[in-house]
């Protein structure tokens, strides 16, 4: 089992979820979902997190909670939820916290598609390559070449 779910977490704001200490800056776990639950049920997920948009744009539940002391513009973030790549932290006092991980998917994503653009212009250099276009026509293969 790995350490990372599947999850939807919201800021913890102090008027909305009442004062703690060392709760300041956390993002609290709203809901987790399996693998399974992902593949399986998306459309359930989907309606959750429709659901829960819903009740958070609707301003005369949530128009007294729209100031947080912590964080500057809340009251156009709070509203904004996605199904991320969390990791879960229990605390002490029974909330479960969450980091987000997602971020450094994305990163991943962009440093792999840096390489693989390089990859293509070597490829496509040397397939341009005289020398190597002779080679090949001799040989009828282009030479092998290790490519980092």
């Amino acid at each position: 089992m790995s350490k990372y779910e599947l999850g939807i977490y919201e800021y913890y704001n102090p008027s909305l979820h009442g004062t703690c200490q060392n709760m300041v800056g956390t993002l609290l776990v709203y809901s987790l979902f399996s693998s399974n639950e992902f593949y399986y049920n998306y459309d359930e997920i989907l309606d959750e997190l429709n659901f829960i948009t819903h009740i958070y744009n609707d301003d005369t539940m949530f128009s007294v909670h729209q100031y947080n002391p912590f964080i500057s513009n809340y009251r156009y973030i709070r509203n904004i939820f996605n199904l991320e790549i969390i990791e879960t932290k229990l605390l002490n006092n029974g909330a479960l916290v969450c980091i987000n991980k997602t971020c450094y998917l994305k990163f991943l994503q962009r440093k792999w598609k840096t390489y693989y653009k390089n990859l293509k212009n070597k490829i496509k250099t040397i397939k341009t390559n005289f020398k190597f276009l002779m080679h090949r026509e001799i040989t009828g293969k282009f030479p092998i070449i290790k490519y980092y």
